[in-house]
């Protein structure tokens, strides 16, 4: 687990949108995961979000220390189920898709300043962009991002074992200090 996932984690996590279309339990507030899901999907009904870091999608350059990884956001998704987990509608890849078009604003940065309608969460409007938790975030503690972009996905799959359910995977390139 890298700091760049949890903090990545965290910005998810405290977005009211996110939450609304994924999965909760009492260990989790939300499911949005570093590293690893931390929950069975199958036969939920609903959707969790995995973040990891792997590989690099640019050089590193010799004129300053900023780090270009990439961020792996895996969209795990399970079909709405009748009441005896038969499938119901097999809406997996729609509901990748409508959680895709939520976080996107997280992490496609066309500005990498905090905009001037942004929800309070993000931080001081016209400052550059933290990802962490929201005290990490008013604090400027977190980690700084300087620009990221879409650059593959989503890669639809389905979820070995897992009974309709499905996973879309969206590769982001991040320029972090």
């Amino acid at each position: 687990m890298t700091k760049l996932t949890v903090a990545a984690r965290n910005l998810l996590a405290q977005d009211p949108d996110v939450r609304d279309l994924l999965g909760a339990s009492k260990n989790w507030d939300t499911w949005v995961f570093a590293d690893l899901p931390m929950v069975r999907l199958e036969n939920k009904g609903t959707s969790l979000i995995v973040i990891t870091e792997n590989g690099s999608h640019d050089r590193m350059n010799q004129y300053n220390t900023l780090k270009f990884p990439r961020l792996f956001v895996d969209i795990w998704s399970d079909p709405s189920r009748n009441s005896d987990n038969s499938v119901q509608i097999h809406d997996a890849d729609s509901k990748i898709e409508e959680i895709l078009n939520v976080i996107n604003h997280h992490f496609h940065l066309v500005n990498p300043d905090v905009p001037e309608d942004a929800p309070a969460y993000f931080g001081k409007k016209g400052q550059p962009r933290f990802w962490g938790t929201s005290e990490q975030i008013t604090d400027r503690t977190g980690v700084m991002v300087t620009g990221s972009s879409m650059i593959d996905g989503p890669e639809y799959s389905d979820v070995s074992g897992g009974n309709g359910a499905r996973m879309g995977r969206i590769t982001y390139g991040v320029n972090h200090a």
